[in-house]
């Protein structure tokens, strides 16, 4: 027996998607397709870079990237400022670690499509991430699998123990993941969640395709592993490398590798 995904709720499905924007020189107005206009995030197409700190790691990445900051309301200012101090943020970027916006626009214009249809035909080439602040020393890892191992196990799916709730637990010094959320009644169109460690004091929750419609344990394993290395490119400090391997069920890193060019630091 196996599980299939579900659709995102409201919220995630918005910060999911992105944003469709007409590009500028400076902060501008946010094009969203029908459906995921909302007040709670940022919708930006500056490309100039920002300052996030979140406790020990700094961030220098276009403020597109960027659609929550903990602390910081749309509604109370119309961009985010240049520097920002926060225990949450949520970005959304393609694969080659561009805003979500500058790639459905360049599409937009090779392809002579609509913005939205853009997005659309991107959707499977974005993560959408919630990075967050631990203490240090915070046995983070622990109390997840404390409560993952009060879960009911149904089944295994891929070598993964698939567990009530469609939660499927990693393995300990294979996976990059602790576990990854699913749902059922879903298309190969929807997305699964991750929670990983990124460094010592930051944690990340990422949104990305259907592991199980996409090439399983492995494709999720090396998304997730592309992820840390595009995120850690845009830090000017504090993100070392994961803690946890990203390896194959045979043992072997995943071959592929996401090529991203490093950000210019200003």
């Amino acid at each position: 027996m196996r599980a299939t995904p579900i659709r995102f709720n409201a919220i995630a499905a918005a910060a999911l998607i992105g944003a469709a924007l007409a590009l500028g020189a400076g902060p501008a107005e946010a094009r969203w397709p029908p459906g995921y206009d909302s007040p709670l995030y940022f919708h930006s197409t500056d490309a100039s870079l920002i300052e996030a700190t979140l406790g020990q790691t700094v961030f220098r990445l276009p403020r597109a990237a960027v659609v929550f900051a903990e602390h910081y309301e749309p509604s109370r200012m119309p961009w985010l400022p240049d520097k920002v101090v926060t225990d949450d943020l949520q970005l959304v970027v393609t694969y080659d670690g561009k805003p979500l916006s500058f790639s459905a626009q360049q599409l937009a214009g090779e392809k002579q499509i609509s913005e939205d249809a853009a997005i659309e035909a991107l959707r499977l080439q974005h993560f959408s991430a919630s990075l967050r602040v631990v203490p240090a020393g915070h046995p983070w890892e622990q109390h997840v699998r404390a409560q993952l191992a009060r879960l009911p196990i149904v089944d295994r799916y891929d070598g993964l123990p698939h567990a009530v709730g469609d939660t499927y637990i990693g393995q300990e010094g294979v996976d990059t993941f602790l576990k990854i959320d699913c749902y059922p009644d879903g298309t190969a169109s929807h997305f699964c969640t991750a929670a990983m460690r990124l460094s010592p004091t930051l944690i990340a929750y990422v949104a990305f395709p259907d592991f199980r419609y996409h090439g399983g344990r492995a494709f999720a394993n090396d998304r997730l592993r592309a992820f840390h290395d595009v995120i850690c490119r845009y830090a000017a400090s504090g993100c070392g490398h994961n803690a946890v391997s990203a390896r194959d069920r045979n043992g072997a890193m995943p071959a592929e590798r996401v090529a991203v060019e490093k950000p210019v630091q200003h």
